[in-house]
């Protein structure tokens, strides 16, 4: 339908997923349909999905992103965001329409968008073709999308281990150049190897040894991923806490965590007094009946560690000054 209007389009996941890589639409689930399609067409796209009834909705998960979910028409939402997604007339599925793999801070993890459309290819599925990305570009957006997301779906992970039980299927010379382009890609990908070898016994193919290696960074944070799906089931899923831990940079946190107050301001009264977490209840336990001065404990304990952070900070560079 959006071809058909002049809206070029790729599928990501899902059915067509299902049949590059399981060769079958029954042998891999999929809760919703997602779509990329260019920037310069996000409006027009938008414009089409409401006038065939399908609607934008919000994720209910994440009610902050609600005024930035819908509003194709307004520029920095096209430049944050990723997606807008849509519920079918019916009800009966979500249509993502991407824009990106990630939000801003997060794409130098993602391959480039852009290429995307360089490299693509024909699908055939039982009614009709249609246009994905090429096996490279899709196992490196995988494997971006998982760690983003701390492979808190195993699923996740069994799709790149069949794309990895395959791997001389893979142009790996491609593979080499986005890695090179985009380091930060390299490493989302170097996690997924570690945890498809670890988890689900893949073997590592010499090239992707080579080309994605494990590093300290990297090793540390599939070892940790791994920990919480043997001891839990499921991971955390959070995903500033994984990919800032490959950043390494220390203004990079500084740098997420202001760009995210600036386009949710209401995040950060939400973290700061809202959230009432366990280490809040372990400093002192109240009574069910006194719980709401948590809201007060909470900011003075997030002020005392911050203090004592940067006072352990100056007095290990003030002694290594001194010797």
């Amino acid at each position: 339908m959006l071809e058909s209007e002049g809206v070029s389009v790729l599928t990501f996941k899902g059915p067509s997923l299902a049949m590059a890589v399981y060769g079958g639409l029954s042998l891999r689930q999929c809760l919703d349909l997602d779509l990329i399609i260019r920037t310069d067409q996000v409006v027009k796209g938008a414009k089409l999905m409401r006038s065939w009834g399908y609607e934008p909705t919000p994720m209910p998960a994440r009610p902050q992103l609600s005024p930035y979910m819908c509003r194709p028409e307004n520029p920095r939402h096209i430049d944050w965001g990723k997606e807008i997604q849509y519920l079918s007339p019916d009800g009966a599925c979500y249509v993502d329409l991407h824009r990106q793999f990630a939000d801003r801070f997060w794409r130098p993890f993602s391959p480039n968008v852009e290429k995307l459309w360089e490299r693509a290819l024909k699908q055939h599925l039982p009614q009709k073709s249609v246009f994905t990305p090429c096996r490279e570009d899709l196992f490196l957006a995988l494997c971006a999308h998982g760690t983003r997301h701390r492979w808190w779906c195993l699923k996740w992970l069994v799709d790149v281990a069949e794309i990895l039980r395959k791997a001389d299927a893979l142009d790996w010379s491609r593979i080499e150049e986005m890695a090179r382009i985009r380091p930060g890609a390299g490493a989302t990908a170097s996690v997924a190897v570690s945890l498809a070898h670890d988890l689900l016994e893949v073997p590592v193919h010499a090239e992707a040894e080579r080309i994605l290696p494990a590093t300290d960074r990297t090793r540390a944070l599939a070892s940790a991923i791994q920990q919480e799906l043997l001891s839990r089931g499921y991971s955390s899923g959070d995903e500033h806490t994984t990919l800032l831990a490959l950043e390494g940079r220390p203004a990079a946190r500084m740098n997420y965590r202001a760009a995210r107050v600036a386009r949710y301001p209401e995040s950060l009264f939400r973290q700061i007094i809202a959230e009432i977490g366990p280490k809040d209840r372990r400093l002192i336990r109240l009574p069910r009946k006194l719980e709401f001065l948590y809201h007060f404990i909470r900011p003075a304990r997030l002020v005392l560690t911050r203090l004592l952070h940067i006072a352990r900070t100056f007095w290990r560079t003030a002694a290594v000054r001194v010797r």
